[in-house]
């Protein structure tokens, strides 16, 4: 099957670029390369991806083939001028980028350099210059090119976007766009770096002076300074650094670039970090040498003087004291105080106070201020204080009391030792002790104290408390260990929370519940992804890690490649790893791609590996998602192995495709603009009624009316055809049927065979995509794989009646019996070569048929879904009726073997074979896939299903087209009202039943084109047209995605004339359209170089925007490629340079004038009628008696009718009109004219009907030929029902009303049915010899049901559970009319054996052993012995034999091989020897009486080498024949 996907969005070529300085300059449109650089979607399943075609079109030139480049999304072109010379062209996905005339010698040298490993920075290449052997820098994401001419670039990484680079001896930098922000004029730089290695500024030197260096070059290159204000006490790494600036001190702040404050006096300067984040204290003396205080941050300066109306004001910026008049100071009111970084006073000012004969501030005797608490203590003496101090907060409440100093402080916890010496730790956000008591001490690690040693003296074990997570381990552990402690996080999901302590290359794992779930070796790194899997690397095995969940379990155990890099994908909260033995593995441990689908796969950047197969048709190339989707795959010519960057070019016969992917994002979804597919049903639901795909259903119904016409014998059947309802439909088919030339209407057959043709070719795409819910009511998903796993892990063969039996058990169901599974497993292994033709080899027949049975519950399941969706009174709900109660017949699902094609048998071994896999993946989609695949064949080959004329078929399917088009009208209704009034369906189950019902809509458009094309007279060719135009655009995923592109789109217009002239339309469907890279590989058509694109972009252009009528759409309005357009009668001007130049697309409209404008080779048009919005009557028929089967006579009717556009007309034609219902006298006509009505009275004449009655099963099989006959209507016909041998019937007697539509059913049931497990079973006792007996026995017994005796082996079947002397059990399984199954017991009894005579079965002859039996009469046990043979001796001379020849090897399953050769004339047997040695080495022996024998465990892929040779029996000695050739095999 092929997999077609579209290219949304296909990015124009912007060719021709040539570069003369730094700034990308566009060259001569005219320019002449020697290559076409082409637009291309071959491989490209993501909108995203730009994807470009090169062609060389001169033979003098060549790509480079130098794959360290053409990893990174560009390529280097060379032509060759001259012996000496050529020119090289630096080519990426927006055209030729540069131009390099040098030798041809030249080797191009391109690497990258990111300049921003934080984030995905754009793709940096330094590029030798091969004139001057210096570096340009080129962006390979923006697609600049830089000649920049530089002499080298630090090797330094630059984690804030700089980088450094030397030219012509000096230093500048580069941002990490690859722009210079610091030209080459400094004579060096040196960096600042914070604690975790990243760079903060940089410094560039200009003799002893410097200038700052900021990412986003924030700070003038030219402003330099005498050195870095330093103090013995602060380190100053935050966002502000002091400078020293000759005199003057300046603060300039690294975030914005500016200088936040300049003092031209001396300064102290401390640092004050609180909630409000870290500031600069300044001290300073102004003018009139009163001391100044002020605090400084981003937001500004704020003057603490001017806050507390003081003059002199002293500081200590660690504690956040401000004092006035000194700590010990005398003057007028002397006070301290705590503030904030905001200049708040936290608490109150402290004023000074005497103690003896000395003044002391009240502030000496508070410690401080913690996490905004202040620590006081209200004793006076110093040396007293002791344990008595306690908390403050902001109001002076006391918070905690009895502790000591605070020995440390952290941003949120406060630590205290208490007087019995244990630390206290209080929790100043929450204002609440998070633990008291406890017996450790402080550990201070990076100058603070963030981790208290906790000790357990009672067993001298040690714990601890990490303060910066808040979380605790408790102390059962050595003190060493918990000293090499290094940090903590907490990680967690909806569900659950866990704690990662790490200890050097040990981890502990701790549940929300404080539980150790995991302790043991985790390696240098620990990644803990989204959903709180562990992936850590395993102890002494390089390279190779496991995944643990957050219950410590290990969820899988793996490999990867020396020097791996693992891939982060959704911003890290998940990550890719490649393994050697496994595959592409997430790290929630699911498996993305199995490696032994010969998949190499490689690391790329941005999200994504690069995959490679070579055991497909010709070697594919893809890169694939952490979904296992594949934004680009082909089949190319080459493979890269190198790491991917951005993007990648391989070769592909005579072309060069180059693909770049750096605007995807990591996963498909991440691409969803504002409006939603879900809000698509929700409050966009609007957006579902698609003008242009109403269109497409007018276009194909008309053309089917049409064809439909051409054979009628009357003009009316015309706009019968056209006027077809939902109600009329049957009786409205049966006047056309009756119309028609040598036809007869069988509704029942053409129904059945309209619906298996739907169930056959129902578009399963978006069905598949959301397989987890389509099928969830009552756990049916689990439920298909909970049985498929039962039956791997419960039987191993069905070789066994028991085996059998069990199999049946697991695989029953809610419509299939035990017995009926059972008897199928018999039909089948009867049948099992010719299930072995259509499969190949089936070496376990239990697959086959565990897939076989699930499918067909599956299948049951699908088709019951399509009915609840479709008007009950349809006629493809009567097909899909029969289809259903065919499925269950008999009680279960059961279709013979003999009944299905060797189409859908290869299908079912097929999918056993090579994708049983699938079926124990929880989703099932593989087993979904199937069945919808077969849920024709299946259903089909369970009736006899007639040859219809393709005239019956196009007819119904006309009915068809306008059931499902009404059903889909109404549940679109559905949808609206759902979300209007909050109802209670949830979106996606209205998704599910939408896009099954759409998806058979679809089908019955594609069904009727197919049938009328058949038997098109006049309008062959347009129903060709549109067959080309519509059949990709009828895919529910194209239909989705134009619905999505209408709900998205955005039109820029102007306005002229008071009306909207649409100058653009600009949209992004969102869903990338990624295919599963699985599907690709196991479905990829090698016939298709192009792959035709599977989804199509549809748009309506609307008829008003914004209150204002659009009349005109001008040139270049579509940019972006699209596949068709409704156009709406309003518009009146349309250029035909709107759509991208080469843009094929279809164009529908009800303004012909427009059409015959801007159609040509690139836009095929449709046109669609002119809307009527209403009719009215203006002349009432002459005749209004219409007889009761009839139709009324419209002569002499007039209807007005009133179009879209405003326009009104009279018509006399194209009208059809009913009576509904079965009323006599006084009625109702109804005259439609194109889905519109008006009413008119009539007098309805009772006459004589016509009837058919139908003699079927209740499966509805037909049993006789039907009756014929005619009644008066509204009568009640009486049917006694005839005696049919074998069948009874449901009712002795069937009374049917005589109406419009006669057709009835006299339905009968079998005869001889019931249950085993009513039987009446005797079974005698068993005698049996214990010394001779083989554990087998014939069944003797009789079984009854309702007095009737059944017969073995017709009406049941008997299997053994055991054969044992004493109490056994059998089972009775039903079969035929006979259904259930029945256990009962029975006795066998030991029993010396009474032999009869030995009787001599077959003579010896001089050639051949002779045979003698003999019986037991207790067991009925036969014994046999051989007799030996006549013996002659023969010469030397007497036998010839002829050399083996024509041996024949055929591969089989499980390291076998059968040799076959012709038969040897005069041979007794053949000897056979084999060896991997050519000269028979070592050889192993065999020999056989036939003329085959099977070679067992070979070794798979190595070489054998055969000789066969004849021999006959001279006495006892064999004398051999001559040898035969050597025949080389491989297994």
């Amino acid at each position: 099957m092929k997999r077609i996907l579209t290219l949304l969005i296909t990015l124009s070529l912007i060719s021709g670029m040539v570069t003369v300085n730094d700034v990308k300059v566009e060259a001569d449109v005219n320019a002449k390369y020697p290559f076409v650089i082409e637009d291309t979607n071959y491989g490209i399943y993501d909108y995203k991806v730009i994807g470009k075609k090169i062609t060389l079109t001169d033979s003098d030139t060549e790509i480079l083939n130098d794959k360290e480049y053409r990893n990174k999304g560009f390529v280097f072109i060379k032509k060759k001028i001259d012996n000496v010379d050529s020119m090289y062209y630096l080519v990426d996905s927006t055209g030729c980028i540069a131009e390099y005339k040098t030798k041809s010698t030249w080797k191009p040298k391109a690497s990258v350099i990111n300049l921003d490993f934080d984030n995905y920075g754009d793709i940096i290449v330094m590029i030798t210059d091969p004139n001057t052997g210096k570096y340009d820098i080129y962006n390979n994401t923006k697609h600049k090119y830089y000649n920049y001419q530089i002499d080298d670039i630090d090797d330094e990484a630059a984690y804030l976007g700089m980088k450094e680079f030397k030219k012509n001896e000096k230093y500048g930098v580069l941002n990490s766009s690859g722009e210079m922000i610091y030209d080459p004029i400094y004579e060096s730089i040196s960096w600042h770096f914070t604690e975790n290695g990243k760079i903060r500024y940089g410094l560039g030197y200009v003799g002893n002076k410097f200038a700052i260096i900021t990412n986003g070059k924030k700070t003038s290159q030219n402003k330099y300074y005498d050195e870095v204000y330093s103090s013995w006490r602060v380190d100053f790494d935050g966002e502000i650094i002091p400078l020293c600036d000759g005199n003057d001190t300046v603060l300039l702040s690294l975030n914005t670039g500016k200088i936040l404050a300049t003092y031209s006096n001396t300064v102290w300067i401390g640092k004050h970090k609180d909630k409000y984040g870290e500031c600069l204290w300044v001290e300073w003396y102004d003018e009139n040498d009163n001391y100044q205080v002020e605090i400084v941050s981003d937001e500004g300066v704020i003057s603490v003087n001017s806050l507390l109306n003081e003059k002199n004001l002293d500081s200590d910026p660690e504690r956040g004291i401000i004092t006035q008049g000194g700590m010990f100071g005398y003057g007028f009111d002397p006070f301290s105080c705590y503030i904030d970084n905001k200049g708040k006073i936290i608490g109150k000012k402290y004023y000074t106070i005497e103690i003896g004969n000395s003044i002391v501030n009240e502030i000496s005797f508070t410690e401080g201020v913690y996490c905004g608490l202040i620590a006081k203590c209200d004793n006076k003496f110093e040396n007293q204080h002791g344990f008595e101090y306690y908390l403050l907060d902001e109001k002076e409440n006391k918070v905690l009391d009895g502790i000591g100093v605070p020995v440390s402080t952290n941003e949120k916890y406060i630590i205290a030792e208490r007087k019995n010496g244990n630390l206290v730790v209080f929790d100043a956000v929450k204002r609440e002790i998070l633990k008291d008591n406890i017996e450790g001490y402080c550990w201070e690690r990076d100058r603070s104290i963030d981790l208290i040693i906790t000790h357990n003296k009672k067993n001298d074990k040690y714990g601890l408390i990490d303060l910066e997570v808040g979380k605790e381990l408790d102390a059962i552990y050595e003190e060493e260990e918990m000293e090499s402690y290094d940090n903590a996080k907490i990680y967690k999901d909806e569900n659950n929370e866990i704690t990662v302590f790490k200890f050097d290359d040990d981890i502990k794992i701790q549940n929300e519940k404080n539980k150790i779930v995991f302790d043991g070796y985790g390696g240098s790194e620990v990644f803990v992804d989204s959903d709180l899997n562990i992936v850590l690397e395993v102890a002494d095995e390089p390279w190779a890690y496991k995944i643990i969940d957050c219950k410590g379990n290990l969820i899988r155990k793996f490999d990867t490649f020396f020097n791996f890099e693992e891939i982060n994908v959704d911003d890290g909260k998940k990550r890719l790893y490649i393994s050697n033995e496994v595959g592409l593995i997430n790290s929630d441990g699911s498996i993305i791609l199995d490696s032994n689908d010969n998949n190499t796969i490689r690391e790329c950047d941005r999200n994504f590996v690069y995959v490679t197969n070579i055991a497909t048709n010709t070697d594919t190339a893809a890169i694939v998602d952490q979904n296992g989707r594949a934004l680009i795959y082909g089949e190319y010519d080459e493979h890269l192995f190198k790491r991917l960057v951005g993007g990648f070019c391989l070769r592909k016969d005579d072309a060069y495709y180059l693909y770049d992917f750096q605007k995807c994002a990591g996963d498909s979804d991440e691409n969803t603009e504002k409006i939603t597919e879900e809000q698509l049903f929700g409050e966009y639901a609007n957006y579902l009624n698609n003008e242009f795909y109403n269109s497409i259903y007018e276009n194909i119904n008309n053309d089917i009316a049409n064809t439909i016409s051409s054979y009628a014998k009357y003009d009316k059947i015309l706009a019968a055809t056209k006027s077809l309802l939902v109600g009329q439909g049957k009786f409205v088919v049966k006047q056309i049927i009756n119309s028609l030339p040598g036809t007869s209407l069988d509704e029942t057959k053409i129904n059945q065979e309209l619906a298996l043709e739907y169930l056959k070719n129902i578009d399963t795409d978006y069905i598949i995509k959301n397989v987890n819910s389509l099928l969830k009511e009552g756990g049916k998903v689990n439920s298909y794989s909970s049985k498929i796993i039962k039956v791997y892990k419960e039987i191993n063969n069905l070789k066994t009646d028991e085996n059998k039996l069990k199999f049946a058990e697991i695989m029953a169901g809610d419509n299939i019996s035990e017995s009926t599974i059972y008897n199928s497993v018999n039909e089948a292994l009867d049948e099992k070569a010719k299930i072995l033709k259509a499969g190949g080899e089936v070496s376990n027949l239990l697959e086959y048929l565990t897939v076989y049975f699930t499918i067909c519950e599956i299948n049951n399941d699908i088709v019951t879904s399509i009915m609840k969706l479709i008007p009950a009174d349809s006629e493809l709900y009567n097909g899909l009726a029969y289809i259903n109660k065919k499925q269950t017949m008999n009680g279960g699902i059961m279709y013979s073997f003999e009944r299905l094609n060797d189409e859908a048998l290869s299908i079912l071994v097929g999918f056993a074979e090579n994708n049983i896999n699938s079926a124990l993946d929880l989703n099932c989609s593989g087993l979904i896939v199937t069945s919808l695949k077969l849920a024709g064949y299946l259903a089909g080959n369970v009736m006899n299903t007639v040859k219809l004329e393709d005239l019956d078929k196009a007819t119904l399917a006309l009915t068809n087209v306008c059931t499902l088009k009404k059903a889909v009208d109404d549940y679109r209704k559905v949808i609206s009202n759902n979300y209007a009034y909050n109802g209670n369906v949830n979106i996606e189950t209205l998704k599910e039943n939408y896009s099954i019902l759409t998806s058979t809509y679809f089908q019955s458009l594609l069904r009727g084109l197919e049938y009328a094309n058949k038997i098109a007279k006049d309008n062959s060719e347009l129903i060709k047209k549109h067959t080309k135009q519509f059949e990709k655009k009828l895919i529910y995923r194209s239909y989705i995605n134009s619905c999505m592109l209408n709900a998205r789109a955005r039109w820029e217009y102007e306005i002229k004339a008071n009306k909207a002239v649409i100058k653009k339309m600009t949209t992004d469907l969102g869903d990338s359209g990624r295919v599963s890279y699985i599907e690709l590989l196991n479905e990829y058509n090698e016939d298709y170089d192009e792959p035709e694109r599977k989804t199509q972009k549809c748009i309506v252009i609307p008829k008003k925007i914004d209150g204002y009528e659009v009349a005109e759409v001008q040139s270049s309005t579509f940019e972006d490629e699209i596949d068709g357009v409704f156009i709406p009668e309003s518009i009146n001007k349309f250029s035909n340079e709107a759509f991208s130049e080469d843009n094929s697309v279809v164009a529908i409209s009800p303004n012909e004038d427009i059409l015959n404008d801007i159609e040509d080779k690139n836009v095929s048009v449709s046109n669609v009628d002119n809307n009527p919005i209403k009719i009215e009557m203006v002349n009432e028929p002459s005749n209004k008696q219409v007889e009761f089967q009839g139709e009324p006579d419209l002569d002499g009717i007039k209807i007005k009718v009133t179009y879209e556009d405003g326009s009104e007309e009279i018509i006399t034609n194209g009208l059809y009109a009913v009576v509904p219902g079965n009323k006599i006298g006084d009625s109702v006509a109804k005259v439609y004219y194109k889905g519109l009505t008006v009413e008119y009275n009539v007098e309805v004449l009772k006459t004589e009907c016509d009837y058919i009655v139908s003699y079927e099963d209740e499966y509805g099989n037909k049993l006789k030929e039907n009756d014929k006959g005619s009644a008066e209507a509204q009568s009640v016909l009486k049917i006694i029902p005839p005696e049919l041998k074998d069948y009874i019937p449901i009712s002795d007697e069937f009374k049917f009303s005589i109406g419009k539509d006669n057709y009835f059913q006299v339905v009968y049931k079998k005869k001889k049915s019931g249950m085993i497990d009513q039987a009446n079973v005797i079974i005698p006792e068993y005698y049996v010899n214990k010394e001779n007996w083989k554990n087998e026995i014939a069944f003797s017994g009789t079984v009854n049901v309702s007095g009737e005796e059944l017969e073995l082996n017709r009406d049941y079947s008997v299997v053994y559970q055991s054969y044992q002397l004493g109490k056994n059990q059998l089972t009775i399984v039903g079969k035929g009319n006979y259904y259930g199954v029945l256990t009962v017991n029975y006795d066998i009894v030991e029993q010396e054996h009474y032999w009869g005579d030995w009787e001599e079965q077959i003579k010896a002859t001089e050639v051949k052993e002779g045979k003698s039996i003999r019986r037991c009469f207790i067991c009925y046990k036969i014994e046999e012995k051989k007799t030996p043979k006549l013996q002659k001796n023969y010469s030397q001379n007497t036998i010839t034999l002829g050399k083996v020849s024509n041996i024949k090897c055929k591969k089989v399953k499980r390291k076998k091989i059968i040799l076959t050769w012709n038969k040897v004339k005069n041979a007794m047997g053949y000897r056979v020897r084999y060896s991997q040695n050519k000269k028979l080495k070592k050889c192993i022996t065999k020999y056989t009486t036939k003329k085959s024998i099977i070679l067992k465990k070979l070794k798979k892929g190595k070489k054998y080498y055969v000789r066969v040779n004849a021999y006959y029996i001279n006495g006892n000695n064999k004398v051999y024949g001559p040898t035969s050739k050597i025949k080389k095999v491989k297994r």
